[in-house]
């Protein structure tokens, strides 16, 4: 579908023919969060349902390309692209949440895959505590969906989980800006053992 407008105003073909604007609560609170990561992320992005659809506006993607922060320059990841998936606004936000991260020439699926369920499992938790938390209180569950605190732990562990695969973290030798030699790190593919190698070992033995 096409982008959102900011407003994330909806419209349904009303009794009489005519269309009437109608605000869905949770994804105009989805529309506000994103504004306020402007400053954290690029290239946010937000994609409904066809209208017509049973459940429009939902599923719902957002892209969200987060940045490589400074603490994590070692790394030659330039950013993670983030994709996340909201299939409704119901009650129970964590149930309604997926993420995954784009595989790239500098991300390895393996990599993607590993930070997309990390993140999604953190995520999913912060929500559940958010409800919980309302519950005890005897209050409704916010409508929000925690994005800021989802991209602040991003940045915050970057290289943290460009290393959850660490078969796929190699080291090597570079330069700073400024010509300084120091140790970089790129993810690449995890090596296969080498052909005949458990053959030649179990040759050995005999």
């Amino acid at each position: 579908g096409a982008p959102l407008p900011p407003s994330a105003i909806f419209w349904k073909r009303g009794a009489m023919g005519k269309r009437a604007a109608v605000a869905d609560p949770h994804v105009d609170a989805l529309s506000r969060e994103l504004l306020t990561l402007k400053e954290q992320c690029s290239g946010a992005r937000m994609f409904k349902a066809k209208e017509g659809s049973p459940t429009f506006p939902f599923p719902i993607a957002v892209h969200l390309t987060v940045p490589r922060p400074a603490a994590a320059a070692a790394f030659d990841v330039d950013d993670l692209a983030l994709k996340l998936t909201f299939s409704a606004g119901a009650e129970r936000a964590e149930d309604n949440v997926a993420l995954g991260v784009d595989s790239t020439a500098d991300m390895p699926p393996q990599v993607a895959t590993a930070i997309g369920s990390s993140l999604e499992t953190t995520w999913r938790q912060q929500l559940a505590k958010r409800r919980e938390a309302a519950t005890a209180a005897g209050v409704p569950e916010p409508a929000g969906w925690l994005l800021k605190g989802l991209i602040t732990l991003v940045l915050a562990k970057f290289a943290v989980l460009l290393q959850l695969v660490p078969a796929c973290v190699e080291e090597y030798m570079g330069c700073d800006d400024l010509g300084a030699t120091l140790r970089r790190f790129m993810l690449v593919l995890p090596r296969e053992p080498a052909a005949g190698g458990t053959r030649a070992s179990e040759s050995g033995e005999e």
